[in-house]
């Protein structure tokens, strides 16, 4: 999934055409047959607007060609999340599935069209769960409003992994002790090694099976503080914070087995862990905007004022509402803006821009659901100066 630091690199990728593409992508089943229908569109909307913005054939070909090439890839189609984006720039085409369903949208400008990735950059929602039985181990990254598994981690596939290691009939052995003379009847085994009995044994294994999981956990997310939410049964769950080092394990956990809860709910429940943690920097920062909007000091809902705001590096924090775009062209001066309900060709999207050139400067942006947001205007922000 993408990271703060991806979302950061790419407002600062500006000059030549930059073709910014938006899909849902079916998951599995028949519907997978669609995806690679709905790049095919996609692209062929980017041609026009590339043509109309003066590149030839052949510029167009080159600069889409890559994408073109995957619309026939069906392996790739077979492999997705809820959605998928393509950021093309004349350096380098990338494909990032997005755990979250977008608007469709086909946006060919001087720089990435982000906004409608903006729930999954925000500082104010990120944290990981770790989702672990005896059988199955599963990471993710996760968000306000969004939960993806993450790959690639070399984390221990459930205690088999242990249990091929250390097999129990060639480690663990007994001796019969009787019968004797006088009480007759079969030799009752007798464990020793690894334990007294075999239950010894397995609590042998699961131990073992925990720490390599604690270890690979902490190799795997480093010193990195994001919050982690475990999802495990408690004995196992205090297995694991006996030995894992992660400084951003989170003290409370979803006491369940994962194999009973399906991602929504995972998902759910994991945020409930963390939702205080993570709403405390929005709800004073919120705090603030509202009171320096009351008193018309300090913070600003006027898109005139925000723009060169935001480049200048001005922004402390913006809130922005919703996901449609927000058409009009570039003033850097400041003054009214002019707003467009439809796109005309030199238009950006203003809102899109002054979450992008918050966050490229360093500030903070929250992203918020257009019902709980009491404002007529679509974003609005704390200024530091």
């Amino acid at each position: 999934m993408l990271s703060k630091e991806d979302f950061v690199a790419l407002t600062g990728s500006e000059g030549g055409p930059h073709v910014s593409i938006y899909m849902p992508t079916a998951v599995k089943g028949p519907e997978t047959r669609k995806n690679p229908i709905r790049l095919k569109n996609a692209l062929s909307s980017a041609s026009d607007q590339l043509a109309s913005r003066g590149l030839d054939d052949g510029a167009v070909a080159e600069l889409l060609g890559e994408a073109r090439e995957r619309v026939e890839d069906h392996e790739f189609w077979q492999y997705q999340s809820e959605g998928l984006a393509v950021f093309i720039s004349g350096e380098a085409t990338r494909w990032e599935p997005l755990p979250i369903r977008p608007e469709e949208i086909t946006v060919v400008a001087d720089r990435f069209h982000l906004r409608p990735a903006l729930p999954l950059f925000l500082r104010d929602g990120r944290f990981r769960v770790l989702a672990f039985n005896q059988d199955t181990v599963r990471l993710f990254e996760a968000g306000r409003f969004s939960l993806a598994e993450r790959t690639g981690a070399s984390l221990p596939d459930g205690i088999a992994k242990v249990k091929g290691m250390t097999d129990l009939e060639d480690n663990v052995h007994y001796h019969g002790t009787g019968p004797t003379p006088t009480t007759g009847g079969a030799p009752t085994p007798k464990y020793h090694a690894q334990g007294d009995t075999p239950k010894d044994y397995r609590e042998v294994e699961i131990e073992q099976y925990v720490i390599e999981l604690a270890k690979a956990v902490d190799d795997a997310l480093g010193g990195d503080p994001v919050p982690l939410v475990l999802v495990a049964e408690p004995k196992l769950q205090a297995r694991f914070r006996d030995h894992s080092r992660h400084t951003g394990l989170v003290g409370r956990g979803v006491d369940e087995n994962p194999a009973g809860l399906d991602d929504e709910r995972l998902h759910r429940e994991a945020f409930e862990v963390v939702r205080d943690r993570l709403d405390a920097p929005r709800r004073e920062a919120l705090d603030r905007l509202e009171a320096g909007l009351a008193r018309e000091d300090g913070a600003t809902a006027d898109l005139g004022e925000l723009v060169p705001a935001a480049v200048h590096g001005r922004i402390e924090a913006a809130f922005v509402a919703g996901d449609g775009p927000v058409w009009g062209p570039l003033a850097l001066e400041g003054g009214p803006v002019e707003i467009h309900d439809e796109r005309q060709p030199d238009d950006v999207d203003l809102v899109d821009l002054v979450a992008a050139r918050t966050a490229q400067n360093g500030g903070d942006v929250f992203w918020v659901r257009e019902a709980d947001w009491p404002h007529e205007a679509r974003v609005a922000a704390l200024l530091r100066y």
